[in-house]
């Protein structure tokens, strides 16, 4: 089932194992589900399998974090944020969680200064310096975000849906500044 989903992409034959392992046994949480249904784009059914995934284990972190990212990519900010808190109260060191917390500001109100104030109180990650290079780009702090990436220790910023080699991060901030000789380089 994992196969499916995640290498072939064969959605309904990954729902279709799945399914035939909830009946054989009930009592496993329905994250698979949740993913599945996520990436054929069904958020309904994403969110209903992931809050049983919760009700099954409500002390899963894990859950409530995925409910948090659930919502916010279908807009309910606000519900977003309860879910992200939740999986927080459980694990108050879920760095995904107060990542998105942080984000939160400015995909719900564009606010990138409780943004920036959210982010300064997150450790070096690869996605928290991704998340600078984004914010200072929003908010067109191109020598800030010069200095970001010089100092940053990563060669690229990656998660499982996008990877941006720095010296890409670098061309895009010459390119905004019109500086077309560096970003060449």
């Amino acid at each position: 089932g994992i196969y499916c989903m995640r290498v072939s992409t064969d959605y309904d034959r990954a729902l279709e194992i799945f399914k035939s392992v909830e009946k054989a046994r009930p009592n496993r949480p329905a994250t698979f589900l949740g993913d599945i249904y996520r990436r054929k784009g069904d958020w309904k059914e994403s969110i209903v399998n992931y809050e049983n995934a919760f009700k099954f284990n409500p002390r899963s972190a894990s859950a409530a974090h995925m409910l948090g990212r659930a919502y916010a990519w279908i807009g309910r900010y606000d519900k977003s944020e309860e879910w992200f808190d939740r999986a927080l109260s459980i694990n108050p060191d879920l760095y995904y969680s107060r990542l998105g917390i942080a984000r939160l500001p400015i995909l719900s109100r564009g606010d990138t200064k409780q943004a920036r104030i959210l982010l300064e109180a997150l450790p070096q990650h690869v996605l928290t310096d991704y998340n600078w290079y984004l914010l200072c780009m929003l908010e067109r702090s191109y020598q800030e975000l010069l200095e970001r990436l010089a100092s940053s220790p990563y060669d690229s910023f990656f998660e499982a849906q996008f990877y941006i080699p720095k010296d890409l991060a670098f061309a895009s901030v010459y390119y905004q500044i019109k500086d077309l000789p560096k970003m060449k380089t």
